[in-house]
């Protein structure tokens, strides 16, 4: 059930092809409006935002067609969104009152799996299972902001168990993932916290005990990392040329010691993936490291984050009860929110194309 009143077309921004946005992005004011279907687990979303992941990015370029490609062209690219439910699955409104999860009207946020499409409009579907309440507290474009990345980066200080005492190194801070691990790790109790980025004084407001600019300085070069290195390595930003020169430098304790390596990016930022070969060029070497490492004790454990736990309703809901608490907040890039036109959600892909933003990059869909 929904609204009775809902619009039959919307507009949106679509890609017409593989390739950069300022080419293939383009705004549609005729397109119709998704519905609900029965037994779907879904709901429709009146968008207010809808905040950007390199997985966007990473589907728009057709780089890694292999496991990210859309359905079909055109299609409306993100669906990290935050906006308020006009319409619900049949199936939820017929259950006791007690066991049901949403209502219309509700403020919510959501986000996908494994393909997220169809965020850059006025109304999205959204499946319950991958949604949450949005906290009042929250500004709907804060709201979008954290409903994927920064639940990437719970689950990853969780799972290194990061405590007091901890000494904490953040390859790539400024970003979406490292502005929540820097706050995440010093909710855990870190007692030292080093991060590369070039925005210096961001990291210093955020609570960063060292913060090194890459451009610089070689962070794996400092003597005092080496003398005493790190419990954990958070990498959301270099890769395989960071594993290596903490294997060369010392500067992350040894397995034996409780030393891990989170590995956001794996090899390098940018993943090419045409064909099956390339997924096995790509995993046989990760999987490589993952094994040997947990052999070999004398180097830091190499983990694969992204495995241990995907973002659900259950995970942002304790993501936001972390907000709610004061132990996280949405930091976003200076440019956000960007407005809802052609050239507003062009720029917004055209800076996670080129690695450019500092903090969540968010298109502000509606007030």
């Amino acid at each position: 059930m929904g609204l009775t009143n809902l619009p039959g077309r919307m507009k949106c921004v679509m890609a017409t092809r593989f390739g950069v946005a300022k080419e293939v992005l383009e705004m549609v004011d005729d397109v119709p409006v998704p519905r609900v279907s029965r037994g779907s687990g879904e709901m429709l979303v009146q968008v207010k935002a809808c905040s950007m992941t390199p997985g966007d990015v990473r589907m728009l370029s057709g780089e890694a067609d292999l496991v990210k490609k859309p359905s079909q062209f055109p299609y409306i690219p993100g669906l990290d969104i935050a906006g308020v439910v006009v319409e619900i699955d049949p199936a939820e409104d017929e259950k006791p009152e007690s066991e049901r999860k949403f209502r219309v009207g509700d403020e919510v946020v959501g986000t996908w799996k494994l393909f997220g499409v169809g965020g850059m409009a006025q109304y999205a579907l959204v499946k319950m299972e991958l949604s949450a309440l949005k906290p009042q507290i929250l500004s709907f474009v804060e709201a979008a902001s954290l409903c994927n990345s920064a639940v990437y980066s719970m689950v990853g200080v969780e799972g290194a168990q990061v405590e007091k005492g901890s000494r904490v190194m953040i390859l790539g801070g400024s970003g979406g993932l490292g502005t929540a691990l820097v706050q995440l790790a010093r909710r855990a109790g870190a007692t030292y916290i080093a991060c590369t980025s070039t925005q210096v004084d961001l990291m210093k407001s955020l609570g960063v005990d060292c913060a090194i600019d890459y451009t610089k300085e070689a962070w794996w070069k400092r003597p005092e990392f080496a003398q005493n290195p790190f419990d954990v390595v958070f990498d959301c930003a270099e890769g395989l040329s960071a594993w290596n020169n903490i294997l060369a430098s010392g500067v992350l304790k040894s397995g034996k010691l409780g030393g891990k390596h989170y590995a956001y990016v794996q090899k390098e930022w940018r993943i090419v993936m045409h064909h099956w070969y390339d997924m096995i060029i790509y995993m046989l070497p990760l999987l490589g490291r993952i094994i040997m490492t947990r052999i070999d004790t004398s180097k830091p454990r190499y983990v694969f984050p992204i495995i241990l736990g995907e973002p659900n309703g259950q995970r942002i809901k304790r993501l936001f009860d972390i907000v709610q608490e004061g132990g996280l907040k949405a930091v976003l890039d200076s440019r956000s929110p960007h407005p809802f036109t052609e050239e507003g959600v062009r720029e917004a892909f055209t800076i996670h194309e080129n690695h450019r933003g500092h903090g969540k990059i968010v298109v502000e869909i509606a007030k």
